[in-house]
């Protein structure tokens, strides 16, 4: 059996089952994941997806403690290495992964093994996404679907996707800033005159910089912004797959929630960047 424990955001999480999902197909292992509650994800699964038969979840929370001492607890209980489980044939943890995936480490290897954990927020197992659709791994609870869907019912054949992370990602900002994405939308403007564009951010300052320049063609929503909170959470489900729905994102530097939406709709991406903008070829 492989049991993964994904860290991080909705976006590293989605990242770390996907991997595991393909590694467990390919070792032919039972797969048992781990999700836990906590400062950086403070929501249950069953609350952003339905069950599947791919692998079973065991609900835990570890936010008893929040905010800022919640958060500084977990970093440094993840250095020390307090929470490495026993009981396993073998155990990786973060920075683990984070070497054999610099060793171009063959994860198959694992086979050999009864039982396997993986506490990470990697993608540690390359995909292979045209044979192994990310959507196809999960089936959102029907809330999200249904608030998806409503959205996107405004969406045109040119409708782009606008993801700018702004509030905690001080190298994000840096690299991408709002002035970059307001070029490349002009653009797309002046060359489709139909243009739409679907703005996911964080940033409440920067969507009212957007929807004041460019009017009725930005097509937002209303949402909570809390990563502490189970609402927060699935409207970020609610955006990221609302992205992958456009024709293709104009994303933020070192994100994985630009990343994650292109991957869900096999769409391409489109970083932008202060010096120049890059293309990113996820397929």
């Amino acid at each position: 059996m492989i049991v993964v424990k994904p860290i991080g955001g909705l976006a590293n999480r989605i990242r770390v089952l996907s991997s595991s999902v393909v590694l467990a197909n390919k070792t032919a292992k039972k797969l048992h994941v781990i999700w836990d509650s906590n400062w950086e994800l403070n929501c249950p699964y069953y609350s952003l997806f339905q069950p599947n038969d791919l692998f079973s979840v065991e609900e835990i929370s570890s936010s008893r403690l929040s905010g800022r001492i919640s958060k500084l607890t977990g970093i440094v209980y993840r250095k020390l290495g307090y929470n490495y489980p026993s009981g396993y044939k073998k155990v990786f943890m973060d920075s683990d992964i984070e070497h054999l995936m610099k060793t171009k480490f063959d994860f198959t290897s694992l086979k050999q093994y009864s039982s396997v954990y993986i506490n990470t927020c990697y993608p540690f197992y390359t995909i292979d996404y045209k044979k192994n659709h990310l959507s196809g791994f999960f089936s959102p609870i029907p809330y999200i679907s249904e608030e998806v869907e409503k959205i996107s019912e405004y969406f045109n054949q040119h409708t782009v996707g606008i993801h700018i992370r702004g509030t905690d990602n001080k190298e994000s900002k840096r690299i991408s800033p709002v002035n970059v994405f307001i070029k490349l939308m002009e653009k797309e403007i002046k060359n489709h005159d139909q243009t739409l564009f679907f703005l996911a951010t964080d940033d409440p300052d920067v969507e009212s910089s957007l929807t004041g320049r460019f009017g009725k063609r930005v097509l937002t929503r209303e949402k909570e912004l809390s990563r502490d909170s189970v609402t927060g959470i699935q409207d970020a489900l609610i955006d990221v797959m609302c992205l992958s729905k456009t024709k293709f994102i104009i994303g933020s530097y070192f994100s994985t929630f630009s990343g994650l939406a292109a991957r869900l709709g096999g769409i391409e991406l489109i970083i932008a960047r202060d010096d120049e903008t890059e293309k990113i070829k996820l397929f």
